[in-house]
């Protein structure tokens, strides 16, 4: 969370990563830091319609004024019918794909979606779309520590999220230098020119939330309850 005023001004300690800039930190209202996790699960969901969104574009790159590198939905339905006929398991099903307007994303098709197994076999199958794995992977590896209780050490963890967001990050990045439009304008379902490149506002910040709430509970743990060691480190 952000200090607000009033915090500031009862000399409320927080609990941070020390980096300039930084927005989200952990406040000590008793002996202990408040760390704020938000909604993982609904997270993965945002991540999903990102992705089936008919108004955005998830451009990687771009070369003389064309894309050369997107994340799409496309490659998952042409993965899905590659894998039916070379009668290979994709791990999910042609639901799971399809954008639902008026209610959320499917919590289940997103447990399905975004794996390791789904991310591999794109750039195995789907020529071009090694966007679309690298998405995957990101997210995968930055909802997995909040999924998994057991996925491993303190440092497991980290790493974990840490190259997810190095891969938001660096993603955000190149669009910015490139001068390519982040955010989607009205018309832009008919008008290509109009689709955003990147993640929604809401989706982003939220995935930088997470990468900060786990990194603050690593740094929390090692300064309050270091006798434990790497048995304590499960979001």
């Amino acid at each position: 969370m952000k200090p607000t005023k009033q915090e500031v001004k009862y000399d409320i300690v927080f609990l941070g990563l020390g980096l300039e800039g930084e927005r989200f930190l952990a406040p000590y209202y008793w002996h202990l830091p408040t760390i704020a996790c938000l909604d993982y699960d609904h997270e993965q969901r945002l991540f999903l319609k990102n992705l089936k969104y008919e108004t955005r574009e998830l451009t990687f790159w771009e070369e003389g004024g064309r894309i050369t590198r997107l994340a799409t939905i496309q490659h998952l339905h042409d993965l899905k019918n590659r894998c039916q006929n070379l009668g290979l398991d994709c791990g999910f099903n042609a639901t799971d794909l399809l954008l639902v307007f008026f209610c959320d994303q499917n919590a289940d098709a997103c447990k399905r979606l975004f794996t390791t197994h789904t991310a591999d076999l794109p750039d195995e199958h789907i020529p071009g779309s090694e966007a679309t794995s690298l998405y995957i992977a990101a997210v995968c590896r930055l909802i997995k520590p909040f999924r998994r209780v057991d996925l491993g050490s303190p440092a497991e963890v980290q790493e974990s999220v840490s190259s997810a967001i190095i891969i938001l990050r660096l993603w955000k990045r190149v669009l910015e230098l490139k001068k390519i439009p982040l955010h989607s304008k009205p018309g832009a379902k008919s008008d290509p020119s109009k689709r955003g490149k990147f993640l929604t506002n809401g989706c982003y910040t939220t995935a930088e939330i997470l990468f900060a709430a786990a990194t603050i509970y690593q740094l929390a743990m090692f300064l309050h309850f270091k006798e434990l060691g790497p048995s304590a480190n499960s979001l």
